[in-house]
């Protein structure tokens, strides 16, 4: 593949890498927030909270989130995609937290860090869907939220029916996407980037 298309034809090449390493991440980014939202009952139970408490720590992921975006976006105007991964090691970590939390304060600390990752992750991966959509001269971001939107439903379905295994799913998504690119399977999602 050359990366270069004739009139009518569909990029290929790094642009339509690009543009199934979009989908996959926002798909990904999906199922983790869906199966995390099946986990919350097992979270409330381990910090001891009631559910007033468990509402008012959850705000905190959104302030985490505002608090991180705009420095995220300054390191990815200095560092590009290189600073991707690292956004995805620390959402990794921060999703251990909350349920490590055995306090409202722990709760509530896990849950601003937890924000702070996803707030970071969600930059860095519209970082990318912007990237390729310029390299591939196609839209990619709204079918990469409609994804997304749908990975939510798909992963609480999953973590609500497995839920033995749920934290097994949420680290095994993340893990995939991280490394999706060395995987075998990666052709596949290439060829799922023109559904």
């Amino acid at each position: 593949m050359s990366g270069i298309e004739g009139p009518g034809e569909r990029p290929v090449g790094r642009a339509s890498a690009g543009r199934a390493r979009v989908l996959g991440g926002f798909a990904a980014f999906g199922v983790v927030w869906g199966a995390w939202g099946a986990t919350l009952p097992a979270i409330q139970d381990a910090a001891g909270v009631d559910d007033g408490e468990l509402g008012a720590a959850l705000l905190l992921i959104g302030a985490g989130a505002l608090a991180s975006m705009r420095l995220t976006g300054a390191t990815l105007d200095r560092s590009g995609p290189a600073a991707t991964p690292a956004t995805l090691a620390l959402l990794a970590g921060a999703l251990l937290l909350p349920g490590l939390a055995g306090s409202m304060a722990g709760l509530c600390a896990a849950l601003f860090a937890l924000g702070i990752a996803s707030g970071a992750v969600d930059v860095a991966i519209n970082a990318e869907g912007v990237r390729a959509e310029s390299a591939g001269g196609r839209p990619v971001l709204s079918l990469a939220h409609a994804s997304f939107s749908a990975a939510v439903i798909v992963g609480s379905l999953l973590a609500g029916g497995l839920a033995a295994v749920a934290g097994v799913a949420l680290y095994v998504t993340l893990a995939y996407y991280v490394h999706r690119t060395t995987l075998p399977g990666r052709r596949i999602l290439e060829q799922l980037a023109y559904l």
